[in-house]
């Protein structure tokens, strides 16, 4: 459809009533907490976008949000990201990973927007979204309304609302910006399809609220001839704009040429009167949508520097025509003869305003100021150091010394040689060929590489860069402020006879005034408007008939005649767009249709559903067919679909899922129908069932192992993947002799290397060689291939202590005593063997099945002496000990800080010490006294604070469990906490958990087996050693993990 045309839909806009029902401040806060907990590295763009990342994060995200149908979820997450932006430069060590944070706002927002407007019927759900005004604080409850008020300092009763348009141009979401849905909001309200304003409350000067018009569709045939609505429209606002710079150019010219130093001719007046209805526009715009929309578009900056060179001009002439001063009169009209720098650039962007160069040179010229302030302060000390050597001389003055090392910075070196001996014999020439080298050479080179990658990365976001500044350009013509519908210099007569009657008159007596003034003002405009919008905009009814009757008389000229069309050449492109331009028939590409489970792509509906009997009987096999498809191989596909379905688990998860995974790397559109597949799967191959070993023992006697030789990969079966780190996954495997159970945690060699991590993973293997305790994780095998490293460690099928916190908030007391204790018995054995854990939280805790606690996780464990103490800082920042923090030395006593946080957690739902930054953070457990909930005595009894409050001691010499020798040990097994509590016992595992994990339920993350079925390239399996391996070929690190990760 052309743009022009004008759409007549019915639109049912939301009611007022409905959107101020809907919770906004919930909602910013909840997505800021899902942000955060899902995003903890940094991440690309490219990255984000991943299809992996997609499932994992993003997806389960848009279900939880999209369901809601809040129409203020767009603007939630456009203000998240702008307080992450805020956030990253107020803290530059975790400045990358804030700035992902906001680009997975801007994505989510993106993808709600895009699920929104699908799952809705009605067109103008897109529009309100989009352009709706929300308050920050609806929603918000007392209690943290309070909070704000203390922060804030001032009135927080009414937020500064804002739409979602208005927050992505002010955040620079550009990509969002520039996507199609947003685009095409931005289009048809720029053309003036639909037409919307914000009530005129936000610093409009003249607000004029009554009748607000809300979001709708335009009819010019259900319009006035005069509607004065149509100048707000921003295309139309740009040809006026246009109209006036020329009027305000050729008033400047005249001023200029007819210039008089004596008194103010008529040029002059008529220049100066427009000039400031000119200020006056300029000063609504800004207020209107704020001075941080305002400043974002390019032009704006050249409107702003010629009204500084306009009141520079005024001040100047009114001065010289008080005092009769000839030097102020000329001065004067120096300065306004500068404004032509400004106003003929500015007339002649509006022609070319999408040149890459026209885009490149806001953010260029932003940087070179930028860089030529930051030179000018740091050679200000040698301006000084100039000045002071040469004060005796009459010869230089502080002004002529600025201006020849300007002229030295810009490329007049050689000034600097002949005079350098007139500032001081001595140091003047070596003062002046250190600048001049340094001006010339060093910082003009860093100069032009800053220019170069602003102009490439610009070029590579060039059409986001113009959508963005089109954005711009479009929301500021949407202004309900009165005063622009008046065209300078109109607006300033409406300033002073309509300010003030607004005090007196009543809303509807002031709209009756202002619309009666504006169609006076602006009759031409409007009737020419009127005019083209009703007989010559494409779609009109006047187009089309002209269109229609001059073709059917082209058609009926003879052959002879028609030497037009042998002139301008064949109608061939005509017919190609007007095949694309028709309503086709279904029934005309029917005979080319083909039924999609022939290409293994069922229904959406069916997704993971299994069919039934009778259904699979009538459908019967379906006939394999030869014609080829340009998006996959057809006979791999039909082969794939006609294969017989296994029954068994580990044949539906190893088998079809795995081939139909390694299909849909080739098919992107057959990842989402893959994906429920794998659901399926996953449910029935969660947890290993009686038929699960029955065929893992059927698979291992299928081919004789040596078991007596060194372990390998072949010896073990490969189930399912439970977890992934940094550069290593963990799989469940079984022994092929022993049928025992294990986790299996693989670490890539490459990555290893990549990432600098080869002498951690030797430490954590020499480690582990040492630990043999029921309540820590156990080495059991270790061997490698030419690709990765195992360790073979005991399987705990319980999950870890922050997966069930996640799911169910907090923990009874009495499951946090027993983790506790057992967590205590390890670290004491830890301990003895001078070994510190230093990364203990509730990930690295893990429950067997029947409700044990174990530590795992050696990955920086390392092992101490209390003759030279550590000061590295490791480990997770939540869970660090203050000495850590302070980096004064620390030994095994940060274990027992960390067991303290943990067990508060645990109790609470909530970490003792929190902040918003690292510096918040680190402040809060080196400064901060510790506080409890207002509900703990509902959750923990006042022995067990006790004992969390002595494991949070910042005094080390205080702190329960640190003291020698065991002796801490002892203390706390004698606090009233553990009163009847059997230690003996405990160790030999014979005391019953008071929570034992779901054994019906898989207690990890499916995303882990998820990527490993859909997206792992290459999967891991069992093979053979390169034979005859020349070591001396690897890289030294490769070499270092090859002669010390010896298998065992």
């Amino acid at each position: 459809m052309d743009p022009e045309v004008q759409i007549r839909v019915p639109l049912d806009v939301p009611a007022e009533e409905d959107l101020l029902k809907q919770p906004v401040f919930p909602l910013i806060h909840a997505i800021k907490k899902d942000i955060e907990e899902r995003i903890d590295s940094s991440l690309s763009w490219d990255q984000l976008n991943a299809i992996d990342v997609n499932y994992s994060i993003f997806r389960p995200l848009v279900f939880k949000y999209a369901k809601h149908r809040n129409y203020s979820i767009v603007y939630a997450c456009l203000v998240v990201r702008t307080h992450f932006i805020n956030s990253a430069s107020q803290d530059l060590a975790f400045a990358p990973l804030k700035l992902t944070r906001a680009d997975a706002c801007e994505l989510l927002a993106l993808k709600l927007l895009r699920r929104f407007t699908g799952d809705s019927n009605n067109p103008i759900d897109l529009f309100s979204v989009l352009t709706v005004s929300w308050d920050p604080l609806q929603g918000c409850p007392d209690s943290c309304l309070g909070d704000i008020r203390e922060i804030a300092g001032e009135d927080v009763q009414r937020g500064e609302s804002a739409s979602a348009l208005e927050i992505a141009i002010s955040s620079e979401a550009k990509r969002f910006i520039a996507s199609p849905l947003v685009q095409t909001c931005i289009t048809d309200i720029h053309t003036g399809r639909v037409v919307f304003s914000a009530p005129a409350t936000r610093g409009s000067i003249l607000a004029d609220n009554y009748k607000q018009k809300h979001v709708q569709v335009y009819d010019v045939h259900h319009t006035p001839w005069l509607d004065h609505y149509r100048l707000r429209v921003p295309r139309y606002r740009g040809i006026m704009e246009f109209v006036d710079f020329a009027v305000l150019l050729f008033l400047f010219v005249l001023c200029l040429h007819n210039k008089n130093f004596e008194y103010m001719n008529w040029t002059e007046i008529v220049f100066i009167v427009f000039a400031f209805g000119f200020l006056l526009d300029e000063l609504t715009a800004a207020l209107e949508h704020g001075w941080d929309v305002y400043i974002q578009n390019m032009w704006n900056g050249f409107d702003l520097a010629f009204a500084a060179i306009f009141i520079g001009f005024l001040g100047c002439r009114c001065r010289a025509l008080v005092k009769q001063d000839y030097w102020w009169n000329d001065l004067a009209f120096d300065i306004l003869a500068c404004g032509a720098c400004i106003l003929f650039p500015r007339l002649a962007f509006f022609l070319i305003k999408n040149n890459l160069i026209i885009l490149a040179l806001q953010g260029m010229i932003a940087e070179f100021f930028v860089f030529i302030m930051l030179a000018a302060v740091c050679f200000s000390g040698l301006l000084f150091t100039l000045w002071t050597l040469s004060r005796g001389s009459a010869t230089w003055t502080l002004p002529k010394i600025a201006w020849l090392m300007t002229q030295v910075w810009f490329g007049n070196t050689f000034l600097s040689f002949t005079v350098a001996e007139s500032f001081h014999p001595v140091f003047g020439p070596i003062l002046m060929v250190i600048f001049a080298a340094l001006s010339n050479t060093l910082l003009i080179t860093i100069m032009i590489s800053i220019l170069s990658n602003t102009f490439a990365r610009i070029n590579e976001h060039a059409s986001e860069e113009y959508l963005y500044q089109f954005a711009i350009s479009t929301l500021e013509g949407v202004k309900s402020d009165a005063l622009f519908s008046y065209q300078p210099p109109f607006n300033i007569v409406a300033l002073l006879f309509l300010y003030p009657l607004s005090t007196c008159l009543s809303p509807r007596q002031l709209h009756t005034v202002n619309v009666l003034l504006i169609r006076i003002t602006s009759f031409p405009q409007l009737i020419v408007i009127g005019i083209y919008e009703r007989y010559f905009a494409p779609g009109s009814r006047f187009i089309t008939t002209t269109k229609v009757t001059g073709s059917s008389m082209f058609d009926s000229l003879s052959r002879q005649f028609r030497f037009v069309e042998t002139f301008m050449g064949s109608s061939r492109d005509n017919v190609m767009d007007a095949i694309f331009d028709i309503d086709v028939p279904p029934n005309v590409t029917n005979v080319f249709s083909t039924d999609e489970r022939e290409l293994g792509m069922e229904d959406s509906d069916t997704f993971g559903k299994a069919q039934e009997p009778e259904e699979e009987a009538r459908r019967g096999r379906p006939e394999l067919t030869l014609s080829p498809t340009p998006r996959r191989d057809l006979s791999q596909a039909s082969r794939t679909y006609h294969e017989e379905q296994p029954n068994s688990p580990l044949a539906r998860l190893f088998g079809s899922v795995r081939q139909r995974a390694i299909s849909a790397q080739g098919d992107a559109l057959g990842d989402i129908k893959k994906i429920g597949e794998a659901m399926e799967s996953l449910k029935v191959a969660a947890m290993p069932s009686d038929k699960l070993r029955q065929e893992i023992r059927e698979l291992s006697e299928r081919q004789p192992i040596d078991f007596e030789g060194e372990v390998t990969l072949f010896h073990f079966v490969l189930l399912r993947s439970v977890g992934k780190g940094a550069f290593g996954k963990v799989r469940v495997v079984q022994h092929k002799q022993t049928r025992d159970l294990y986790a299996l945690k693989y670490i890539n060699k490459a990555k290893c290397v990549k990432m600098k991590a080869v002498a951690n993973i030797i430490q954590e293997r020499r480690l582990l060689e040492e630990i043999d305790h029921p309540f820590v994780v156990n080495l059991r095998y270790a061997f490698q291939d030419d690709e990765n490293c195992f360790f073979v460690l005991d399987l705990m099928l319980g999950g870890d202590l922050r997966f069930h916190l996640e799911r169910l908030g907090s923990l009874s007391e009495d499951a946090v005593r027993f983790y506790v204790a057992e967590i205590a018995s390890a670290l004491t054995f830890l301990h003895e063997k001078r070994i510190i854990h230093r990364d203990l939280k509730p990930d690295n805790i893990l429950l067997d099945e029947k409700g044990h606690a174990h530590i795992t996780d050696m990955n920086i464990a390392v092992h101490y002496s209390e003759r030279r103490m550590l000061t590295g800082v490791a480990g997770s920042m939540a869970y660090m000990a203050p000495e850590v923090l302070t980096k004064k030395g620390y030994t095994y006593t940060i274990d027992w800080w960390s067991l303290g946080v943990c067990a508060y957690e645990l109790i609470f739902g909530k970490r003792p010490f929190r902040g918003k930054t690292n510096s918040d953070l680190t402040h809060a457990i080196t400064r901060d006294s510790l506080k409890f909930p207002e509900d703990a005595s509902t959750k923990c009894s006042r022995e067990g604070v006790y004992v969390l409050m002595g494991l949070l001691e910042r005094d080390t010499t205080r702190r329960l469990g640190c003291k020698p020798n065991g002796e801490g040990f002892e203390e706390l097994k004698k606090q009233a906490w553990f009163k009847n509590f059997d230690w003996d016992r405990l160790e030999d595992k014979e005391l019953e958990p008071p929570f034992v994990p779901d054994s019906k339920r898989a207690n990890f993350d499916a995303t882990h087996e998820l990527e490993e079925l859909l997206l792992e390239d290459n999967p891991l399996k069992a093979r053979p050693r390169k034979a005859n391996q020349d070591v001396t070929q690897l890289s030294a690190e490769m070499r270092q993990m090859e002669e010390q990760q010896v298998d065992s």
